[in-house]
């Protein structure tokens, strides 16, 4: 779980691309205690490269086999996690010369996976035989699961420019990781982010459209304020208001919007 929260907060911040494989990266390898992780993409050549690594070097020019051409190639063909204890003994895929030369002995490597389509791989290596637990193949793949998701906004944002899509990063991450203490750093964020003088952030069930309450709250001078009856948001409430917008909606004068002037706060 620390894991998940340290990546999702190393997320918040991260402006592109490679500041999302960066932390992901880093907060593996401080995680599952190995001495390399590697982030591996598919380039427009039909090659795979290293996009980010941590703890080896990063060999921006090395390209790997797709298939059994490489371990990478092998975990993003076989769709499932991928454990090698020893890689000195014979395995199914190449392995590259320079892990060889590195001394690496163990390796464990998790399928990058959005829409059930691989997007990449996420590797981790020791230079000594371990055997990974069911423990660290977990964190791993989800680790692998948010940077996939982040990865994919990340790119979104780059070509857009956009800030609409840097909520669907956090939208999807936080379901992998704690929602309160991620709607905290959503709400604190956007307040740095924006300029704002507050932020309330309301969680809404997709399934059933009940909203939490009580909201994620930054910048708030009096939260205390903020009370509904019986701690319940109903459904003629701003709250499910603005949820029934199909667009942002920009107010200029809250004073004179009809969904807000009735209200307390204002």
């Amino acid at each position: 779980r620390r894991a998940l929260d340290e990546l999702a907060q190393s997320l918040l911040i991260a402006v592109n691309k490679q500041d999302t494989l960066d932390s992901a990266v880093a907060v593996a390898a401080r995680h599952l205690a190995v001495d390399a992780c590697e982030v591996i993409l598919p380039g427009r050549d039909d090659e795979l490269h290293i996009a980010a690594a941590c703890g080896r070097p990063w060999r921006e020019n090395l390209a790997f086999g797709c298939g059994s051409g490489s371990f990478s190639g092998w975990v993003m063909r076989e769709k499932t996690p991928v454990i090698v204890t020893d890689l000195t003994s014979p395995q199914e895929f190449h392995v590259n010369q320079h892990l060889r030369n590195e001394g690496v002995r163990s390796a464990m490597g998790v399928p990058m996976l959005r829409h059930e389509a691989v997007v990449g791989a996420m590797l981790v290596f020791l230079r000594s035989p371990r055997q990974f637990s069911q423990d660290d193949q977990e964190l791993l793949d989800l680790l692998a699961k948010q940077t996939a998701i982040a990865l994919e906004r990340s790119r979104e944002m780059e070509r857009t420019g956009g800030l609409r899509q840097a909520a669907s990063v956090v939208a999807e991450v936080m379901a992998l990781g704690d929602l309160k203490n991620t709607l905290d750093a959503v709400a604190r964020g956007t307040v740095e982010a924006t300029g704002c003088d507050a932020v309330t952030l309301y969680a809404c069930d997709p399934t059933t459209g009940k909203v939490d309450y009580p909201p994620s709250m930054h910048g708030v001078r009096f939260p205390e304020r903020i009370t509904v009856p019986d701690n319940v948001v109903t459904p003629g409430s701003l709250v499910y208001q603005v949820l029934s917008w199909d667009m942002p909606t920009p107010v200029a004068s809250v004073s004179n919007h009809p969904a807000f002037r009735q209200e307390p706060f204002v």
